[in-house]
């Protein structure tokens, strides 16, 4: 299906802006993102941001909702922090900024691309999967009040 007008691109760093109008962002957070090297993926539709998507290609990725940070292999990628403005769901952007970025990836020689979302965002998961990921785990965690800590460290021996 076809989207009118879209173009998936880099997002530049001077296009904090655009990415804040998109959904709320901490700019200290976004300006961290860059300096470790971190990649924003932007979905440009009739000349606005309608969607970002974050790439991490170095040092380790905190999975927050699982209460748990990986090291990131030299030949690995992890998405992670996308987002799609309101007025731009349920056009199937997501789901080719997803596959954009694995192809960009792949064609620059990793091997392995992550992404997760939570286990009540759906919607995500089917835009996940239409990209061409496959579902090869599922990790849990206790939340207590804003803090995420790693089921599996309470139930294993």
């Amino acid at each position: 299906m076809p989207i009118d007008d879209l173009s998936i691109t880099v997002v530049a760093p001077e296009h904090i802006d655009d990415i804040a109008r998109v959904g709320p962002i901490d700019r200290e957070e976004v300006r961290a993102r860059i300096e470790r090297g971190d990649t924003c993926y932007g979905a440009w539709r009739r000349g606005e941001l309608a969607h970002f998507s974050w790439v991490q290609t170095r040092g380790k990725h905190e999975i927050g909702p699982a209460g748990i940070t990986v090291p990131i292999g030299s030949s690995s990628f992890w998405i992670y922090n996308c987002r799609t403005h309101d007025a731009h769901r349920g056009a199937g952007i997501y789901t080719r900024t997803l596959a954009r970025i694995a192809s960009d990836a792949f064609a620059g020689g990793m091997k392995t691309g992550w992404i997760y979302t939570t286990a009540s965002n759906v919607a995500s998961q089917r835009g996940i999967l239409k990209a061409g990921f496959v579902q090869r785990d599922t990790l849990r965690a206790l939340h207590i009040g804003r803090r995420y800590l790693n089921f599996d460290a309470f139930t294993k021996p």
